[in-house]
């Protein structure tokens, strides 16, 4: 996990919670490169990866399948 990283826990949030709170993250913290979100819904890669695609971050999904490191397009 990067340094700078915020941590957003959504664990136990349903779709399209995690990706939720990670725009919010991303517009409340402009200067802030590094996001990871914890979130164990089976469908938050299809949102995340979905939303990263469109917006240009990019996205990482580590083997246990709940931790995604995005990086703000940019960056």
């Amino acid at each position: 996990m990067p340094e700078d990283a915020l941590l957003i826990d959504a664990l136990g949030l349903r779709c399209p919670e995690p990706l939720l709170k990670l725009r919010s993250a991303l517009r409340e913290q402009p200067d802030r490169r590094h996001f990871v979100v914890l979130a164990d819904d089976p469908l938050a890669h299809v949102d995340l990866g979905a939303f990263c695609a469109r917006f240009g971050h990019d996205l990482q999904r580590d083997n246990s399948g709940t931790r995604y490191v995005i990086t703000r397009a940019g960056s």
